[in-house]
This record gives C-alpha cells, sequence and structure tokens, in this order.
C-alpha cells in the first residue's frame, strides 16, 4: 500500500529505527517457541495473518485464542491478530505497548 504525504513520514521514521537483526530475532524466537520453522521474509510476511501469534499466546496462554484462521479472506485473518491483540491484553500486556491490527497487516 502506498502511502503519501505524512503517513509517508511517519512509515519513514518508523521503518529507520527499526533493526533487522532485532526483527530476526524476534521472528527466531516466536517459531521456535511455537515449534516451527522460521519463515524467510519480512518480518511483516512472517507475522501478517496472525497465525503465529495467535499460536504463541496459546504456548504462553494454552487456550487463549480458540479458533484460529489459515485461510480466507483479509479481514478473516485480521481477525486473528485482533484475537492476539485482545489474548495478549487478557495476559496482562498494557494497551500502550500493543500494536493495531492495522500497523502489522497494511
Amino acid at each position: 500500500m502506498a502511502h503519501y504525504g505524512i503517513q509517508a513520514a511517519v512509515t519513514a521514521k518508523t521503518l529507520s529505527k527499526r533493526s533487522p537483526q532485532v526483527e530476526k530475532a524476534v521472528i527466531d524466537w516466536v517459531f521456535q517457541t511455537i515449534g516451527e520453522p522460521a519463515p524467510e521474509g519480512s518480518f511483516e510476511d512472517a507475522l501478517r495473518d496472525g497465525v503465529a501469534l495467535c499460536k504463541l499466546i496459546n504456548k504462553l496462554k494454552p487456550g487463549a485464542v480458540d479458533k484460529i484462521a489459515t485461510g480466507g479472506s483479509g479481514y478473516v485473518l485480521m481477525e486473528n491478530i485482533n484475537k492476539f491483540i485482545k489474548a495478549a491484553q487478557d495476559f496482562g500486556v498494557a494497551h500502550d505497548q500493543l500494536f493495531r491490527t492495522v500497523d502489522l497487516y497494511e
């Protein structure tokens, strides 16, 4: 999705603060924790459908997410992310430490 104006500036600033090494370490940890091989590709691509995030929160708190969609439309997959965010809040993660669904999905 192309960004213009102020959104482009915000996106550029955010990207400039990211560390590929930290992102790789996070992906490796997530997939090691859920017992699956880490995929190649970008940080966003690995987490975009919310499946790994839901599996992760279920490892930390079994049953936190009852049904994980593994296919379907963007809206269905975005619901995985919403379920993860809700479960993370229930787990004790502060609201200001979480991202919004569109931050990951778009």
